[in-house]
This record gives structure tokens, sequence and C-alpha cells, in this order.
């Protein structure tokens, strides 16, 4: 019984270490990019679940969404392509909004960055 507890004592000091990437176990986190406005035509670039740089375009809103260890880097930004409208990048983490921004101007740029919690 004794051996029993002292290997369950071991496990639990193991597993609490100060660096989170560090533990035996390391659990990702959904995360969700998010842009969107009124502009409604979009050049999107961002860092993906692999930490290469991507660049995109659309002509409405855009999502992506992937699983990511905590203190990974996050990027988003989107200009908006026309000289009226706005856009918006947002950075989810679960359902919880982690990052945000708005820009307003004629063919402004929203950007986030930041870590994974």
């Amino acid at each position: 019984m004794k051996n029993f507890l002292f290997i369950i004592v071991l496990f639990a000091i193991i597993s609490n270490s100060c660096d989170k990437n560090s533990q035996v176990i390391v659990l990702k986190k959904k995360l969700t990019y998010v842009v969107s406005g009124t502009a409604n035509d979009y050049w999107i670039q961002y860092v993906d679940e692999n930490g290469n740089y991507k660049q995109t375009g659309s002509a409405s809103n855009w999502e992506y969404e992937f699983k990511a260890k905590p203190e990974k880097y996050l990027y988003l930004s989107a200009r908006n392509n026309k000289g009226t409208g706005t856009v918006k990048v947002e950075i989810f983490q679960g359902d919880k909004l982690l990052l945000s921004d708005v820009n307003e101007q004629p063919f402004g740029v929203a950007v986030q960055s930041g870590f994974v919690n």
C-alpha cells in the first residue's frame, strides 16, 4: 500500500511542473480565428497550428479552427480591401474570446497576436 501511495505522490510531483509544456501530459486547446465585418473583402495573414505564416483572401466572413499547446504564439491580421466598411479579427480559445481588434478605416487593417493560455 505504501508503494502505491509513493507512486501516486511521485506522479503528482512530476506532472506539476512550472512550465506548462514540460508536463507529462500536455492537453491541446481548441482555438478559432475569425475574420468578419461589413467590408466582405479581406486579405488575411495568420500563423497556423504548425507555426507557419499563411496568407489567403476571402470575399466573406472567414474562420479557421485548430488545436495548440499552451504558450503557442498566435497571430491574425486582416486588411479591408474596400474603401468602405469595417474589418474585425477575433481569436477564441474554446468558447472564450481571447483577443480582438476592429478597424473602421478605408483599407484598414485589424491585427492581434498573443499566446495560448
